[in-house]
This record gives C-alpha cells, sequence and structure tokens, in this order.
C-alpha cells in the first residue's frame, strides 16, 4: 500500500477563540498528504472566516461549508466524517491542538502497521472566564497495555469521548457505521455506543508519546463539550452495548 496515503482531517469549527492555534498546529505537522474538511457553524464569524481564508492560502486540499442553518454538534462531527475521501480519518474542534508536530505522522505510521485505529494520549485543559484553571494529563492511560479487542472496548467505556480524537481507517470504519444504519439504528459519528461498536470490532493500538491537548471551558461550554457530556450519558447502556455487539460482524 502507499505508506504516505490520503489524511482527512475533519474540523467541525463553531468557536474562534482558539481556533488559530489549532491551524497553526497543522501547518507545522511533517506530514503533508492531508485534506481538510472544515465545516462552519457559525456562518455570521467574519474572525473564523477570516482566519479559513488565511489557512487555505498556506495549505493544498481545503473544502470548506458553511452551514445555514447550524447543524449543531454532533451533526457538525458526523457531517465531516461523511464528506472525508482520505484513506484515513481523524476529526477535530476548533479548540484542539498537537503537542508534537509529528503528531499526524506517528499516527499513520501505526496504521500502516495493519490497524484498523490508532489512539493518541489526550491531555485536557479546563478554562474558565478565559484563564486556564487546570490540566488533566495522560487522560488516555487506561488504554495502557491494550491489546485485544475486548480490552480496548472495555478501557473504550471508561473513557469514550476522547477516543474519537483517534486516526481510523476509514474502509473499517464505513463498513461498521453502514452495518449500524442498515439495521435502522441512527447513529451520529460521535455518539458513545458507536465508540464501543468500533473497540469492540476493529483491531486499534494506543501511542501515549503522541498527545492531543483539548479543551473544556468551565460553565460556557463549547459545542465540543456538549458531545462530551451526551457521550457519558451512555455509560448506563454498557450491559445493552454488550449484548448488541455480540452480534456486531467481526471485520
Amino acid at each position: 500500500m502507499n505508506h504516505q496515503p490520503l489524511v482527512s482531517i475533519g474540523m467541525a469549527i463553531y468557536r474562534a477563540e482558539f481556533l488559530e492555534n489549532l491551524l497553526s498546529t497543522l501547518k507545522n505537522q511533517t506530514y503533508k498528504n492531508v485534506e481538510y474538511i472544515v465545516s462552519i457553524d457559525s456562518p455570521n464569524n467574519s474572525i473564523i472566516q477570516t482566519l479559513i481564508k488565511d489557512f487555505q492560502s498556506s495549505v493544498n486540499k481545503v473544502k470548506v461549508y458553511i452551514h445555514r442553518p447550524a447543524l449543531g454538534p454532533w451533526g457538525n462531527a458526523d457531517f465531516v466524517y461523511k464528506q472525508s475521501t482520505g484513506y484515513y480519518f481523524m476529526r477535530l474542534d476548533d479548540d484542539d491542538s498537537f503537542k508534537q508536530d509529528t503528531h499526524i505522522e506517528f499516527l499513520v505510521k501505526e496504521l500502516n502497521k495493519g490497524f484498523d485505529y490508532v489512539l493518541p494520549n489526550v491531555d485536557i485543559k479546563y478554562w474558565e472566564n478565559r484563564k486556564h484553571i487546570r490540566t488533566r494529563e495522560n487522560i488516555m492511560s487506561c488504554f495502557d497495555n491494550c491489546y485485544s479487542k475486548f480490552e480496548f472496548a472495555s478501557a473504550s467505556i471508561k473513557e469514550p469521548a476522547m477516543f474519537y480524537y483517534g486516526m481510523f481507517k476509514m474502509i473499517s470504519l464505513r463498513k461498521l457505521y453502514h452495518y449500524i444504519e442498515n439495521r435502522g439504528n441512527k447513529l451520529f459519528f460521535c455518539e458513545g455506543v458507536f465508540a464501543h461498536g468500533v473497540a469492540s470490532c476493529l483491531n486499534g493500538s494506543y501511542v501515549p508519546h503522541e498527545t492531543l491537548l483539548y479543551r473544556i471551558h468551565g460553565k460556557n461550554v463549547s459545542a465540543t463539550y456538549h458531545v462530551k457530556t451526551l457521550i457519558f450519558e451512555y455509560k448506563d447502556l454498557v450491559p445493552t452495548i454488550r449484548k448488541a455487539a455480540a452480534s456486531w460482524p467481526a471485520i
């Protein structure tokens, strides 16, 4: 296979506060065969549009979509997934960033070993009233020493929200997604049940030395935090998830 396959990065954009930091992070990445799916859910924000236009002039393969009316956090994340054409896929929110310039490169190298998805480490920064309050590091440590599907599925119940900031092989992801849809279940890409399905049916890897920075914004939560909050509601469905997973296909 091509060892530098096209990577689709879907960016669900709602806020401008940290967007420039994210775009700077992406410009500095060592891996360059990337298409960017930019999905703007605040169409009247001129700062966002100015930053994205500058980004388009700096990198290749940028697709921009502006939604009127807004899709909402779940719909926007689902939209970037469905618009992606790359061999690999990852999604980001407007307030995320990477610690390392090699983040995408190392995730691609790991996927090239034959995995269906690879998870990086995540640090969460808490903000309130535009001030950094505290940081929780190594959020994904529950995936340390995970090798089997069962081990990854069990860890995904402990930390489902950050599961979506990994990189995925699109053909494997879409097989599972279409299987669920064909059974009459409408699941967004960011839903917790889908994460547990991915972990139960696909082969994953965890690379703790690559770190994504994720932000939570106090009471004035960002769209990303709404997604995170909703995902945690699925923890009450763990028995149902395990029963359903038994009937899902081995992919």
